[in-house]
């Protein structure tokens, strides 16, 4: 019977994800995230980010890391959209990792499906290591079809060490854009405010706890683009 366990938790997040994909009817922030990876190699909004921090993501090819299971188990891939596409539990975590001349930036998602929960976090560490934008955007996309809604918002370090906002907590549509403060249940109003008064702590590359195989120095494709 024990042997059973890891079978059954497989089949348990299979009927999550299935039962999920039959309800959600549309594409999902994280279904937007890839879709841009297969069509440019780098999302669009990333190289703008990307470009905050002095650095230039175009014809640079990342380090791609994969956690599909319970336990959040990091694996190196080398195509994040075929490693979507066959993704089998319904907790996701995915990691973009460019390393150019010792200046880190990374992307990390977390996506719950069977809550809706979608995190998108933007990280930029300087050659010291030393986290100097962090950009967090939080999606809920409830599963039972009520109101969808998100937040963002960036700080930066400034010379004194300490991060200040650049982007102001603010509302935003699906596809990143501004729009009026929503009408929020009280749960819900409880989760914006609490994650708008978050602050970033200092944070090194190390900190995230990535595969050091992602870490390592990135390289420009060899071939066209």
């Amino acid at each position: 019977m024990k042997n059973w366990l890891p079978a059954l938790a497989l089949i348990a997040g299979l009927g999550n994800l299935f039962s999920y994909a039959q309800v959600k009817g549309f594409r999902t922030p994280l279904d937007h995230h890839i879709e841009n990876l297969r069509e440019h190699g780098v999302d669009p909004q990333t190289l703008r980010f990307a470009l905050v921090c002095g650095v230039d993501l175009k014809g640079v090819t990342a380090r791609y890391g994969f956690a599909n299971d319970r336990f959040a188990t990091w694996e190196v891939v080398s195509d994040l959209p075929k490693a979507y596409d066959s993704r089998v539990m319904y907790l996701i975590e995915t990691a973009e990792v460019w390393n150019i001349h010792h200046r880190l930036v990374v992307e990390e998602w977390i996506a719950k499906l069977d809550a809706g929960s979608y995190s998108r976090t933007l990280y930029c560490f300087g050659t010291d290591k030393e986290l100097q934008v962090l950009d967090a955007t939080e999606f809920q996309i409830p599963v039972d079809g009520t109101q969808r809604w998100a937040m963002h918002v960036r700080w930066m370090r400034n010379p004194n060490g300490k991060f200040v906002v650049s982007e102001p907590f603010h509302f935003i549509g699906l596809d990143g854009e501004a729009v009026p403060d929503p009408k929020l249940t009280k749960d819900d109003r409880q989760i914006a405010n609490y994650w708008s008064k978050k602050l970033p702590t200092p944070l090194t590359a190390d900190g995230l706890k990535l595969p050091a195989l992602l870490m390592g120095e990135s390289q420009a494709p060899s071939g066209p683009n």
